[in-house]
């Protein structure tokens, strides 16, 4: 089990960090908080690495402790939202940042 994998009593929003800045109205409505909040998000951080910069080597071992964990991932839309005891198959078929 894991933050993906695991239920929970409650709705759980999951956003690709490439992706939050597109989504911050969905975030804050989320939260139940004003959009007028919009405008004191913290700017966007460039990150200061990249798989790019490693060795081949250093990007093998990287692939064979996380490699299925990212492709799953990498499959996941933007947004996401799962509702309270769903399981990830159920959310990805019932919802996405269009069901906001």
């Amino acid at each position: 089990m894991n933050w993906l994998t695991e239920r929970t009593d409650f709705p759980v929003m999951y956003v690709k960090y490439e992706h939050l800045f597109e989504h911050i109205g969905e975030l804050l409505k989320f939260l139940h908080l004003p959009s007028s909040l919009a405008v004191d998000f913290p700017a966007r951080i460039e990150r200061a690495t990249a798989l790019a910069n490693l060795t081949e080597g250093q990007r093998q071992k990287l692939s064979s402790i996380y490699g299925e964990f990212l492709k799953l991932c990498d499959a996941l839309p933007p947004v996401m939202i799962r509702g309270p005891r769903e399981d990830l198959a159920e959310s990805l078929v019932l919802r996405e940042t269009s069901a906001l």
